[in-house]
């Protein structure tokens, strides 16, 4: 019954298609494996911001957005906006050039963590510059 489906006739046909078979297999895996390579590769686009100076923008509209933690309606939103354009005028940015890199922060989870890890270094380190000062 199977005998017929198979195109080599007797042993000798059937060892040389699994030779042939055994020679594909290697070429066929390393091409595999070269094509995942390659297509799980993505370029990681990266903050256009230095990442220094990402963090200590960061830092800063943490610490405005806790100074206005209280506010609410117009007096919170004038004050945003006084303070973000402070923030965006003391690090030489733009809103749209930090709209873009905190976009490409969302996108890179790790990225952002090791950058929001230093942020939170910043602004414990400013609370304990505070505290001293109080003392």
């Amino acid at each position: 019954m199977f005998g017929s489906q198979i195109p080599f006739s007797g042993s000798a046909g059937i060892d040389a298609m699994q030779q042939s078979l055994l020679a594909f297999l290697p070429r066929l895996g390393l091409f595999l494996a070269l094509f995942l390579i390659i297509s799980c590769q993505k370029e990681v686009e990266r903050p256009t911001i230095n990442p220094d100076k990402l963090v200590q923008i960061l830092t800063d509209i943490h610490i405005a957005e806790a100074a206005m933690n209280n506010l609410y309606g117009a007096p919170k939103d004038s004050l945003a906006k006084l303070y973000y354009q402070q923030i965006y005028t003391i690090h030489g940015v733009d809103s749209a050039e930090l709209t873009q890199d905190l976009a490409l922060l969302k996108k890179n989870p790790v990225y952002m963590d090791s950058l929001y890890e230093k942020v939170v270094d910043n602004i414990m380190e400013k609370n304990k510059e505070k505290d001293k000062k109080k003392k």
